[in-house]
């Protein structure tokens, strides 16, 4: 494994066996708790959960380096405490990343030679993500022109046609749900678009007297810590909100195949529509 961690000025600090920063221990790296709150009555065996939520973490790292004065002011300015960054993990086939701070100034011994350190991160939210987005497109254009080709005055025929895919099977291969982003780009004039996951009718869903002109985006972010509902009109964004419609539901992507619909209550051949998500996994 490699890790590297970037602060919020753009420092970065690299840990791996090609660099001059050699991890020796990591606590609490893929180590997630569960909080659980519980109900009991009289009589009752056992007890009632009411609710569990999984804890924020920190993580312990210890390694060493061989000393320099460099090396020493490069480590205490990269983990500065209270400012946000991002932890990031390859594995040899993909990168997975953490949003991390720094909770204290790097600890570092005073050897002449070889000295120590010892720094922790604190992640609000637990679980890793993928660096690299998937992506699944309902709307896309068929290619039918190649090279070398013969053409024809008499039979008709085409350079590309666009092909709509109502309904999509996205398929999450993390080993949990998943928020998602989800493009609406309209070709031509469309009334309250929609997103449905079939399986629940969770719907993510804009009034009825709410319209996406011609050339306006409309952007949906499910993330957890991130929803946002963003409309992009002639180069200028919107805080869009308020023209949720009320049975609106920020849905998110279950582990495996996710059938979604898209739709609109006007004109929905007039949508072009992207979603983007995170892989999203307990560890690395």
């Amino acid at each position: 494994m490699k890790y590297w961690f970037t602060n919020c000025f753009g420092k970065t600090i690299e840990f791996s066996n090609e660099s001059v920063y050699k991890l020796t221990s990591i606590q609490g790296l893929s180590n997630n708790i569960s909080s659980v709150n519980e109900v009991t009555s009289i009589y009752q065996i056992g007890a009632t959960m009411a609710n569990a939520k999984v804890e924020s973490k920190r993580i312990i790292f210890n390694g060493e380096y061989e000393y320099t004065a460099d090396g020493r002011k490069n480590i205490l300015n990269v983990f500065v405490p209270g400012k946000e960054g991002r932890l990031f993990a390859y594995d040899g086939n993909e990168e997975f990343y953490l949003d991390a701070m720094p909770t204290n100034t790097p600890i570092l011994s005073n050897d002449d030679v070889i000295q120590d350190f010892q720094f922790e991160l604190y992640a609000a939210y637990p679980y890793w993500r993928s660096v690299k987005d998937k992506e699944s497109k309902f709307t896309y254009y068929k290619s039918f022109f190649k090279f070398p080709r013969s053409f024809s005055s008499t039979i008709p025929w085409k350079i590309s046609e666009r092909v709509l895919n109502v309904i999509s099977n996205v398929h999450n291969e993390g080993t949990i749900p998943t928020g998602f982003k989800v493009i609406f780009r309209a070709l031509s004039d469309v009334t309250s678009p929609e997103l449905l996951y079939i399986d629940t009718q969770k719907k993510i869903k804009m009034k009825e007297d709410f319209i996406l002109s011609a050339g306006d985006e409309l952007i949906l972010t499910t993330y957890d810590n991130k929803k946002s509902v963003l409309w992009r009109k002639r180069g200028i964004e919107e805080n869009a909100f308020r023209y949720l419609h009320d049975e609106n539901t920020f849905f998110q992507l279950l582990p495996g195949d996710n059938l979604i619909r898209y739709g609109a209550d006007q004109n929905y051949q007039g949508l072009e529509v992207l979603l983007i998500y995170e892989t999203t996994v307990a560890g690395v």
